[in-house]
């Protein structure tokens, strides 16, 4: 299996020889490029991120207050959600706009947001990817020591109110679901004997086998904070059979398992994915939707985010099926871009 790195630039070279295409790479890396057609269209892409879409609409969902902000306007549930801002970012507002800087101030009392929403709650940059920064807090002391962790890289921070259900990504392209998966937060499985650290280090040597990246590591402070959670440390022996949950989020970067529902998804949840897309501009987009069962519409269900460029690699490791359908996709994403009119 390629690894990270190479995945992409493996399916490219592989789809444009059969197509005729030209594929150039930057020579370091190879993350990105641009693949020249035989009409002579040329179009270009950094990892994941190609430019069928377009760049206001790839920038409206990189902020997560925005995006939910369209959703809503078009009739897609959304978590309940609050944006607050950082000190500094207040103080630089204030200095340019005095009045604007006491209205930010006004809306970004944390401790309030969290006495109307109630705990758990949600923590995270509203501009961010693969999971970082994500943390579920349980109290107001673990609110502030998060705030102030990231308020040191971030001038916004959402704090949102979990929704209960199963965590799905849809992928969809030109109007079409072209795939569906369950995501799993990392977790680990009791045997009886080995601690919480050495079944994660295992869990770890699992996933780079599958060659997916395997970054998460023991000492993680999302980890330590989300075992605290339910009373647990990370020295802990675990009793055999007992799952145990490693994070509150179900990114598949961040360790978490993937199960195919590209069959069994309900038209309801189709509609969607496609609706959400297109309420921000987006051709092709990775739809975050939690509900109770994909094979079943709920209207119960939330929107959690839209992304712009939604990585396959770690969903094509999972299996040669799945893998064959992250081809497909890739295939018709650059016919897409050969005879279309890219956004």
């Amino acid at each position: 299996m390629a690894n990270d790195e190479t995945f992409l630039a493996t399916i490219l070279a592989d789809l444009c020889a059969d197509m005729g295409a030209e594929l150039s790479l930057e020579a370091a890396h190879g993350r990105a490029g641009f693949v020249t057609f035989k009409n002579g269209r040329r179009c270009f892409f950094k990892n994941a991120c190609f430019d069928i879409n377009g760049m206001g609409a790839a920038q409206i969902t990189k902020d997560k207050d925005y995006c939910a902000k369209f959703l809503d306007e078009a009739g897609i549930n959304t978590p309940a959600s609050r944006i607050v801002f950082a000190p500094k970012a207040i103080e630089a507002f204030s200095l340019k706009n005095p009045s604007l800087g006491r209205q930010l101030a006004a809306n970004s009392d944390a401790m309030k947001v969290a006495t109307e929403f109630g705990f758990p709650l949600f923590v995270k940059p509203n501009e961010g990817a693969e999971g970082k920064g994500v943390q579920l807090v349980h109290a107001m002391d673990e609110l502030q020591t998060h705030l102030n962790c990231l308020y040191q890289a971030h001038d916004r921070v959402l704090l949102q109110k979990p929704i209960a259900g199963n965590d799905y990504r849809i992928i969809v392209l030109d109007g079409e679901v072209a795939a569906a998966y369950l995501r799993r937060p990392l977790g680990v499985l009791g045997n009886g004997m080995d601690t919480i650290e050495q079944l994660l280090f295992k869990r770890r040597g699992e996933i780079a086998h599958m060659g997916r990246p395997s970054s998460i590591a023991p000492g993680d402070p999302r980890i330590l904070q989300h075992l605290r959670g339910q009373g647990l440390d990370i020295h802990d022996v675990v009793e055999d059979g007992l799952s145990v949950r490693l994070l509150a989020n179900a990114n598949l970067s961040s360790g978490g398992d993937v199960i195919d529902v590209t069959n069994t998804i309900d038209a309801g949840y189709e509609r969607v994915a496609t609706d959400a897309a297109g309420a921000v501009g987006l051709r092709f987009a990775g739809i975050d939707v939690l509900c109770q069962a994909i094979d079943r519409f709920d209207d119960a269900y939330a929107v959690l985010e839209v992304n712009a460029a939604p990585g396959l690699n770690n969903y094509s490791a999972t299996g040669e099926r799945e893998r064959q359908t992250v081809i497909n996709i890739y295939r018709k994403l650059l016919l897409v871009m050969e005879f279309g009119d890219p956004a």
